[in-house]
């Protein structure tokens, strides 16, 4: 299990976990209980089935045992009925990372950063967001707009209601890079829709060719 070590300056008590995925889905399955096999093959997928069991092998090396279970709510998010733990999980194909905290709200999303992203850029965007990373040079313009993407993403997760619109509701109002060799650095957000209002920071930076975005707020 190759954890990354990540040295971030999170909020108090915040717990960031990152994993390598570079396991077959065979080995993941000789680490797992019987209780989470008995789960694994109603997915058809093997990524799925990769997702699923790297998830709670992760949970289980912090927490140091597998008696736990990561149940959904009625908006998919997921919580921890045995434990008083708030959590986010986020994967591509390469990494999980899993974001905890034991009393406030969480959410975490992360990206594999692409080109592809200008294509639907105007649809989660504002103009006026667009505009926040204008002063970056064209070759950080993906990596920027990604990083976007994926602060949305892991305001929507921190919100659990659903019912959002990345584009309305989901609000960047400032971009600040601290490190531009490691794109590290946050932006000022807001979550708003009609009376309800939620002003917070989002924490970002790039782990090799992914965005890693993550919200912690009461």
């Amino acid at each position: 299990m190759p954890l990354l070590t990540i040295n971030e300056s999170l909020k108090k008590d915040s717990v960031l976990l990152c994993w390598e995925l570079g396991e077959s889905l065979s080995q993941l399955v000789e680490l797992a209980n019987k209780e989470w096999l008995e789960v694994l093959y109603t997915f058809k997928s093997e990524r799925r089935q990769k997702e699923y069991l790297a998830s709670r092998l992760l949970l289980s090396h912090y927490l140091g045992h597998q008696q736990f279970q990561i149940d959904y709510d009625q908006y998919g998010g997921p919580f921890i009925s045995q434990l008083p733990l708030h959590l986010s999980i986020s994967h591509t194909v390469d990494t999980l990372t899993i974001l905890l905290h034991p009393t406030m709200p969480v959410g975490i999303d992360i990206e594999l950063i692409s080109p592809k992203i200008h294509r639907v850029v105007t649809r989660f965007m504002s103009d006026k967001e667009q505009q926040l990373g204008v002063n970056l040079s064209e070759a950080m313009q993906a990596t920027f707009l990604t990083a976007c993407w994926s602060a949305k993403e892991a305001m929507y997760k921190w919100y659990r209601r659903k019912q959002l619109s990345f584009k309305n509701h989901l609000q960047l109002k400032s971009f600040h890079l601290n490190d531009s060799c490691n794109f590290k650095g946050h932006f000022e957000a807001c979550i708003q829709k009609e009376d309800y209002q939620v002003a917070t920071q989002l924490p970002f930076f790039k782990l090799n060719q992914q965005i890693l975005v993550y919200m912690v707020t009461e």
